[in-house]
């Protein structure tokens, strides 16, 4: 699985993204728009971890109490989500997941799972490599 990231901007879809006040964005856009990652809100810190939130919980969150991460593109006349470079505290890439996963003992049965299923995905040629 090569993934291909451009190291000025290296986002991609499905990564995600999260702040300093600890919310979690689902990149959502392979550009910036005005050194923002455009994206979308979806798991807020709720005490005992995160919290899924849906697009209307999302939307009412960021306008009430995070406006800053609302963006509206003249380039799409649309508003979405969007997350400044400076403001992200921590990029999630998935295939550095898989790795790290690959690399340790499974601690329960979903990771146990992976392990079985990555060597049948390999025999029919899907890579599990960076």
């Amino acid at each position: 699985m090569m993934t291909i990231r451009n190291s000025t901007f290296p986002f991609l879809p499905k990564d995600f993204i999260e702040t300093k006040e600890g919310l979690i964005f689902a990149v959502v856009s392979y550009q910036p728009q005005d050194k923002k990652v455009g994206c979308f809100l979806r798991y807020i810190p709720d005490g005992q971890g995160w919290k899924k939130v849906d697009t209307e919980q999302a939307n009412q969150l960021l306008e009430q109490s995070f406006p800053n991460y609302l963006y509206r593109s003249r380039k799409v006349d649309a508003q979405f989500h969007a997350v400044a470079i400076t403001d992200i505290a921590t990029h999630h890439q998935p295939e550095q997941r898989l790795q790290q996963l690959l690399q340790q003992t499974p601690n329960d049965d979903i990771e146990r799972k992976l392990h079985k299923l990555l060597p049948i995905l390999n025999q029919f040629g899907v890579s599990t490599e960076t």
